[in-house]
């Protein structure tokens, strides 16, 4: 097997591990949300997984019962790479079998299959490919499987706490059609809960925090387009307060931490702030070297290699500093939450085509 891969037998192997992966639900929010801990299905499938191959698989704590799942292919003295793809998915409400994981028309459906299992599968099935590199795997590598993306990138947080030396490059598998995305937004996500409990407190909060708003919005950024704020009151009832909910997807050079302070600045004592989720935008160099390799890889296998700016945030929120960041993966990124998720099994072979030969390839 060195050296040598198989495309046919990859994709018939990837498409199995996929339908397993769907099969174990692992949706993290939404009303149909998996009992906690939600990835605990798919954490013991990638141990199961990683022990029959042989390769060493730890629990990185992340809390609540959740942990990240660990996977390393050691080659010292070589360029640190980081791949991570997450278990958790979003609630499968309004899908029709979700979790079967049907093949139909060489496509694969299920929620999940493209938002990210597909990635996960991918990295499953070529570990056996991996480690028969042996002295010709070109990285030494960890794959970190991920918990809580979907919803605060509590797991993505971790692992960025626990990599102080970071890395040479950080790969986030997320659906992209097979392109790299090297520009993302940031996210400032926090709840705000007026002392007094009233709902005028809150419209007079929000009304104050437009001033905030259009100081973020009065940024652009030329693939990203314009900053945007929104401001909403959410009426509360017996058992909820009102608050107000204020949601920035903000560009690569805003600082989440500054937004913070102007929104507690506006509060001043009238409110408590609960922050929800904060992350960092991605504008990264594509002429940087490890970056510019892995897109020679794509180029060389024949999927499009322009780079692509994206109005979503990735864990290279969390991650990003550490080391160059890059987001790439199979799949159409538009199915991803839908009820109709679904991903072509070309694509899994793709990406474990390219994946393989970026990996046994020197830079």
């Amino acid at each position: 097997m060195k050296k040598v891969f198989d495309p046919e037998k990859f994709e018939r192997d990837c498409a199995a591990v996929l339908t397993e992966l769907i099969q174990r639900p692992s949706e993290s929010t939404g009303a149909t949300a998996t009992a906690a801990p939600p990835e605990g299905a798919v954490a013991a499938y990638v141990e199961h997984v990683s022990a029959a191959h042989g390769i060493p698989c730890t629990s990185q704590t992340v809390g609540s019962g959740r942990a990240n799942r660990l996977l390393r292919l050691p080659a010292p003295n070589r360029p640190r790479m980081l791949i991570t793809a997450h278990m958790d998915t979003v609630g499968a409400g309004g899908m029709d079998a979700p979790f079967a994981g049907r093949l139909r028309d060489g496509r694969i459906h299920g929620r999940g299959a493209c938002d990210d299992k597909g990635s996960l599968a991918v990295l499953l099935t070529l570990l056996p490919w991996l480690k028969a590199l042996g002295e010709d795997l070109r990285y030494d590598l960890t794959i970190a499987c991920t918990v809580a993306e979907e919803q605060t990138m509590a797991g993505a947080g971790a692992l960025a706490r626990a990599t102080p030396g970071g890395w040479d490059l950080c790969l986030a598998m997320e659906p992209s059609g097979l392109r790299p995305i090297t520009c993302h937004i940031g996210v400032y996500r926090a709840r705000l809960v007026p002392h007094d409990g009233g709902i005028a407190a809150c419209r007079a909060l929000a009304r104050d925090l437009e001033a905030v708003r259009a100081k973020v919005e009065a940024d652009t950024h030329p693939a990203l387009g314009r900053a945007q704020v929104t401001i909403t009151v959410i009426e509360g009832s017996a058992t909820t307060p009102h608050r107000v909910l204020v949601d920035a997807r903000v560009l690569p050079h805003h600082s989440p931490a500054a937004i913070h302070r102007q929104v507690g600045a506006v509060a001043g004592d009238r409110a408590r702030i609960i922050p929800l989720y904060t992350g960092l935008g991605i504008d990264e160099d594509p002429g940087q070297p490890m970056i510019r390799a892995f897109c020679r890889a794509i180029k060389d296998l024949g999927a499009d290699v322009r780079p692509l700016a994206v109005p979503w945030p990735s864990e290279c929120s969390l991650l990003r500093g550490r080391g160059p960041c890059l987001v790439w993966g199979p799949g159409n990124p538009r199915l991803a939450h839908q009820p109709n998720e679904s991903i072509a099994t070309s694509d899994l072979r793709r990406a474990g085509e390219i994946l393989f030969a970026f990996l046994a390839t020197a830079p």
